[in-house]
């Protein structure tokens, strides 16, 4: 994990965006991937170097072409997205497309929520340290309502957010907003001769929603969704293989961790638009993101291995902790029967198979690998193939091919 990067993120974050009730960043600029680890560490070496010949009222000297190529992923979870939008255009309007700052928040609440996976993103954006001096990185956020990120976590709606949160992420600390964006909140309140009328959250006349506790409730389902769905691909794999028999004498099979971890991962790229655009993404992406986090990935899976019962074991003669491969869990047929089997699907995948005339509602053993990747397909296919052309009239031309490319030059590297 780049943690120099980490531990500014809850101060920018916090300093100059209104209010939030969750956020987190992901990607290749907060947790290193195999193959770009001389690139973070030379990145890191020119932000240290710049950042101590510069004085605080000078502006940042890093080239734009260096910054664009670790630009830093955030997702921002809003309860009201109508509400946030009309403030943060009073605080960042340049990080909206001219067409967006024109048609103003109702339209890109309406963009957002209504299009895609229910999120908005703004891209190459510049955030402020202080009031007189600039980050070095630059950003790409999304924001998403509270509700569509609960719903997507425990249903797998679109795949799109929930499946970034199947993998390892930085959870931002977005309490006590600073002054900046208080003062900001205050003048969007005050901006009632505008023209667009105030909308009333529909949650004004009920209980406060613990909106954060809520998330982190759905993210356990979420994680249990995705482990349990590559365990029932990879178990399907020994049945077919004629593998799936006690060795030995030995009643529990072996599951290797690195794989079932590169299972996880792929989950959210399977159909994904920009995995078949030649060169948009690397090929080898989603083992480099297992190989560089393993550790941070059994972190992340191990409180749900022990609800269940799996214990992560080791090869005995292996004793390196950088060998992945020695690492396994064990499972009992009975676990095979009573839990991974009878683990209901995410209701959008049960819906998506039931779709194509072949009942979820039987036995989950009966389900094929192929019924289970046919239907993630279709899922993640549909909202990243929207999501991608909603991204290019949200950032606007300019910004979508200048993103664009650097995303190819970075797919096209050799790891």
């Amino acid at each position: 994990m780049n943690h120099r990067l980490a531990s500014q993120l809850p101060h920018l974050v916090r300093f100059n965006f209104p209010p939030l009730k969750y956020a987190f960043a992901y990607g290749s600029a907060v947790f290193k991937q195999k193959g770009h680890e001389k690139f973070h560490d030379d990145f890191e070496k020119m932000v240290s170097q710049e950042g101590e010949a510069r004085i605080p009222s000078e502006p940042v000297n890093l080239a734009l072409r260096d910054r664009k190529k670790l630009m830093v992923d955030l997702v921002f979870v809003v309860s009201d997205s109508y509400e946030w939008h009309k403030q943060n255009l009073l605080l960042n309007p340049e990080h909206y497309s001219w067409l967006m700052r024109v048609v103003g928040p109702k339209m890109i609440t309406l963009l957002q929520e209504r299009f895609g996976a229910k999120i908005y993103y703004n891209t190459m954006v510049e955030l402020k340290e202080s009031h007189s001096t600039t980050s070095p990185y630059l950003f790409k956020y999304g924001v998403i309502k509270a509700q569509d990120l609960i719903d997507d976590l425990n249903n797998w709606e679109t795949l799109y957010v929930s499946g970034r949160l199947q993998k390892p992420t930085f959870e931002i600390d977005v309490s006590n907003p600073l002054s900046r964006t208080q003062k900001t909140s205050e003048q969007a309140q005050h901006a009632t001769n505008s023209s667009l009328p105030t909308q009333t959250s529909p949650y004004t006349l009920q209980k406060v929603i613990d909106w954060h506790a809520e998330i982190v409730k759905a993210q356990e389902i979420n994680l249990e969704h995705a482990l349990f769905v590559a365990l029932k691909m990879m178990v399907n794999d020994l049945k077919n293989s004629n593998t799936l028999s006690p060795e030995s004498g030995d009643q529990y099979i072996r599951i290797n961790l690195f794989d079932l971890f590169v299972r996880i991962a792929s989950i959210s790229y399977q159909g994904d638009v920009r995995m078949k655009i030649k060169g948009a993404e690397n090929a080898n992406k989603v083992m480099n993101i297992v190989t560089t986090n393993y550790e941070l990935f059994i972190k992340l899976y191990k409180p749900i291995f022990d609800r269940n019962g799996m214990d992560i074991k080791k090869e005995a003669e292996h004793t390196s902790s950088s060998d992945h491969s020695s690492s396994y869990i064990q499972i009992s047929p009975q676990q095979i029967k009573n839990v991974i089997e009878q683990k209901p699907l995410p209701s959008t995948v049960s819906k998506t198979i039931d779709s194509k005339h072949v009942s979820s509602n039987s036995a989950s053993s009966k389900i094929t690998n192929e019924q289970l990747e046919n239907a993630i397909s279709h899922i993640v296919h549909r909202s990243s193939t929207s999501q991608t052309l909603k991204g290019i009239l949200s950032a606007g031309f300019t910004k979508s091919i200048m993103y664009v490319w650097e995303k190819i030059k970075k797919g096209m590297q050799k790891h």
